[in-house]
């Protein structure tokens, strides 16, 4: 196996811890937005008592109660998102970290000469977070979106509820939702979602960022980096279609390339003549390893298959693995979202032992 095969072995293995630690983010930022759905619902519910006691009409009393309902229903939604972008800010800058130290040890592991590594300053993985643009715009702008969607939803669902001259306990049911559909049919399940595929996203931006810079650090060995797709029955024709191609390093369409897009980077090594080597003193099977191509596209299956029962066990559970191996699971039932998740220690754990 080559350098670079060994190399997109590793990346495929970390790509899977990496969407579950991603998982686990995005379910914490949906439990900050969920504790402020009772608070939110509360005002309003007492807010929408006061103005349908006094009689509803246009005049400019109940218009004033409107806006006063409105602004406390602003106040508790930017409070709330502030939380989730300072947790995400947080949360993201340390992963930022690991993945830069994840680069690093993979390339002195995959190398058959020593190397030592170089790791980005601290700092600067961390300024990644708030600095790189994902998709055009950065992490501030998304999560500003969300906020001032979120709220724009509420105040839409409130006033044609009010024209539609629903009752109070109507108005908060088109905002919650109802316990019988798991409040999956309110407008605030629509926030839920959003900020589980912003989360996911981003987190896939700060994995690619923070590898780049690390190979850019590493450019003694480092020439290039390939996009690489998962190839399944979700991958979308603008990741399928890059699969395979080599960029320069900080150059050419990085991964994330839309919301949701689970597509990956790895290295691309130099070989020994690019590295200013003599060939004569490398031993015939190191020689043959650090030949400075790139590893082919490899499908998920086709890996996973070829990785044995232990991990395939880990990745998709005991059950679906002998699944898996007797034939009768399909490729979109191996890529479900099996609820796995990983914290920051555990990732950091894993990488230790790999």
């Amino acid at each position: 196996m080559s350098v670079n095969e060994r190399l997109q072995d590793a990346a495929i293995r970390h790509a899977v811890d990496a969407q579950r630690y991603s998982r686990g983010l995005a379910a914490d930022i949906v439990a900050l937005l969920n504790s402020a759905d009772q608070d939110l619902l509360d005002k309003l519910a007492v807010r929408l008592v006061r103005i349908t006691e006094r009689g509803f009409d246009t005049g400019p009393a109940t218009t004033k109660r409107i806006k006063e309902m409105l602004a406390d229903l602003r106040v508790i939604n930017s409070a709330v998102y502030k939380k989730v972008a300072n947790a995400l800010n947080d949360e993201l800058a340390e992963f930022a970290l690991v993945e830069a130290d994840f680069q690093a040890s993979t390339l002195t592991k995959a190398l058959p000469i020593e190397i030592a590594a170089t790791v980005p300053a601290p700092a600067l993985l961390r300024s990644l977070v708030t600095t790189s643009p994902m998709k055009g715009h950065l992490l501030k702008h998304w999560t500003d979106g969300m906020e001032a969607g979120r709220i724009a939803r509420i105040e839409g669902e409130i006033r044609e509820g009010m024209v539609a001259g629903e009752g109070t306990d109507a108005i908060v049911r088109r905002i919650r939702g109802t316990k019988a559909n798991g409040y999956r049919d309110g407008i605030l399940d629509i926030s839920r979602r959003s900020a589980q595929s912003v989360v996911r996203t981003a987190t896939a931006h700060v994995s690619n960022v923070a590898a780049q810079s690390t190979w850019a650090a590493n450019s003694n060995v480092v020439k290039g980096w390939q996009f690489l797709a998962t190839f399944d029955s979700r991958t979308t024709i603008t990741c399928a279609a890059l699969s395979g191609q080599v960029f320069p390093i900080g150059e050419g369409p990085m991964p994330p390339r839309h919301v949701g897009c689970r597509s990956h980077s790895l290295p691309v090594t130099k070989s020994y003549r690019e590295m200013g080597l003599d060939l004569d003193d490398v031993p015939p099977g190191d020689r043959a390893s650090i030949d400075g191509q790139v590893a082919g596209d490899l499908r998920f299956d086709a890996w996973l298959t070829k990785k044995g029962a232990a991990t395939q066990d880990d990745i998709l559970g005991p059950v679906r693995a002998q699944m898996f191996r007797e034939g009768k699971l399909k490729l979109p039932d191996l890529i479900r979202d099996d609820g796995t998740v990983l914290s920051l220690a555990q990732l950091r754990k894993r990488l230790s032992l790999n």
